[in-house]
């Protein structure tokens, strides 16, 4: 369930407009389907109501010192499912008494024919007794709270409030006590520090495959692990969950999205050349006639995406893969790749994906939907960080965005900061750690301790450690006490 307050602005109060928005479910489609009434003497029951308003309008007119509204608008949503009255009735009224309005006048309705069916609530603040306004503190926490509870007891499905969303996307814990220890990055900071690329490169896959030569760019790979999947170096040595990294990489998304889960293929080269001389429907080339979708050179996937989509949504989402926009433009439809002066036809990749003939397949034309402009706006973000500098960095729009052969980024262990002249301490922290009969290695073996040394000698050093923010305890000697805390990493 969803429980969401209705703000309500103090000159726009009216609980009699509210109740009886709740008893007659105005919005279109939408219907009453159960009603009741709380803590007031006119009534449970529908019939009731407007001797109930009067009630409760009488009891905030006694109350003319409070200067915010006297009206609270609660509603909760149940996503597909509809539980029976006797629970509706329960959860209201623990949320009621969480709340501090267990003994507040109510007016409840339920509303059928819409999305999600939902109730609606309507307290009174003032107590009907003390005529004490009360306004609960930090409400959503009792919300979330409340709606964990119910949930449980009455076996309803559950939907991740706040603290369980924040608490899902926080960082392992050994990744964050590494690089605290060592000032070194770990490989779940690797992994998320490119993350957009990861994202970006799902978002143009189509096949296992893919999404494989797309993490294979950063050294890494997806490997199966119990129900789910990890992602690891190109050694194996370290991993990390892939849907901590983002719940579009779990196994359940991935299988949805691609199929079975399928390993990477051991030698491409083959595979390459057989995908660059056959399309899907198994044509050669090099014997197509012109006119013919995919005689353009290297027009193979947009060929493919506009062949195989069934409407004009499932074609932007698929250019967007490509980087592409598809607009109207005079009286035809160009291709935009994002940079000026670099569009061209739709119909230069072929006859039959003109304006005139996809009008004819698809309907009149649509403008791309918030999702397709999403993947686009993703899929450029990372080709511009990707693109190399310079007149050939854009190829020829349409040319398919084939991964670089080879990886183009390694996890290595490096600083977690920077700072002018670091690169120097950190060849020469590294040649001591290649020496490993050396004395020095024996005193440290993290970067962090290797800094600490070399500070008292070397103001670069002492810079950096400056930069940590641990300058105060860090310049201590280090201490031999086992049970004595590290100086230089305690808060």
């Amino acid at each position: 369930m969803i429980p969401k307050r209705i703000d309500i602005e103090p000159e726009n109060d009216d609980f009699a407009g509210l109740a009886n928005y709740i008893a007659a479910a105005k919005d279109e489609g939408e219907k009453l389907e159960s009603f009741w009434i709380e803590n007031c003497n006119a009534g449970d029951g529908l019939d009731d109501l407007d001797l109930a308003i009067a009630e409760v309008k009488a009891t905030q007119a006694l109350n003319q010192r409070t200067k915010i509204g006297k009206t609270y608008h609660l509603m909760i949503s149940f996503r597909d499912e509809h539980p029976p009255l006797d629970v509706l009735k329960d959860i209201e009224s623990e949320f009621a008494k969480a709340l501090g309005y267990a003994d507040h006048q109510r007016v409840i309705g339920t509303h059928v024919n819409t999305d999600n069916f939902h109730m609606h609530i309507a307290i009174n603040k003032i107590h009907p007794d003390t005529l004490k306004a009360h306004t609960p503190l930090r409400d959503f926490q009792t919300l979330e709270a409340v709606s964990r509870e119910m949930e449980m007891k009455h076996g309803l499905k559950v939907d991740l409030g706040r603290a369980d969303k924040l608490q899902s996307e926080r960082r392992p814990q050994r990744a964050l006590d590494k690089e605290a220890h060592t000032w070194e990055q770990s490989f779940d900071g690797y992994v998320r520090e490119n993350k957009a690329e990861l994202m970006a490169a799902l978002d143009q896959s189509s096949t296992w495959q893919d999404l494989h030569d797309g993490m294979a760019r950063f050294s890494l790979q997806l490997q199966p692990y119990g129900n789910g999947l990890v992602i690891a170096d190109a050694n194996g040595k370290h991993r990390v969950k892939a849907s901590s990294i983002d719940r579009l990489l779990s196994m359940k998304s991935l299988e949805t999205r691609l199929g079975q889960f399928r390993p990477p293929v051991a030698d491409r080269t083959a595979e390459q050349a057989a995908d660059r001389q056959l399309d899907r429907s198994g044509a050669r080339t090099n014997d197509r006639q012109p006119g013919q979708a995919g005689s353009a050179p290297q027009n193979d996937d947009l060929a493919k995406v506009f062949r195989q989509s069934e409407s004009w949504q499932d074609l932007h989402v698929g250019l967007a893969r490509h980087g592409l926009e598809l607009r109207l433009q005079g009286n035809g439809l160009v291709l935009d790749p994002g940079k000026r002066g670099a569009s061209i036809k739709a119909s230069a990749v072929g006859r039959a994906y003109s304006k005139a003939a996809l009008q004819k397949r698809l309907g009149a034309f649509q403008a791309p939907s918030r999702q397709a402009q999403q993947i686009l706006a993703t899929r450029r973000a990372a080709m511009h960080r990707a693109a190399p500098r310079g007149p050939a960095a854009w190829s020829a729009p349409g040319a398919r965005q084939r991964f670089q052969s080879g990886p183009r980024k390694h996890y290595r262990k490096r600083p977690i900061t920077t700072h002018p002249g670091q690169a120097k301490l950190w060849r020469r922290f590294l040649t001591l750690q290649r020496q490993r009969k050396s004395l020095l290695v024996l005193a440290f073996k993290t970067w962090k301790d290797f800094l600490i040394y070399e500070a008292s000698t070397d103001p670069l050093a002492m810079a950096i450690v400056v930069s940590q923010r641990q300058i105060l305890k860090a310049i201590n000697p280090i201490s031999l006490d086992p049970k004595r805390p590290d100086p230089a990493i305690s808060r």
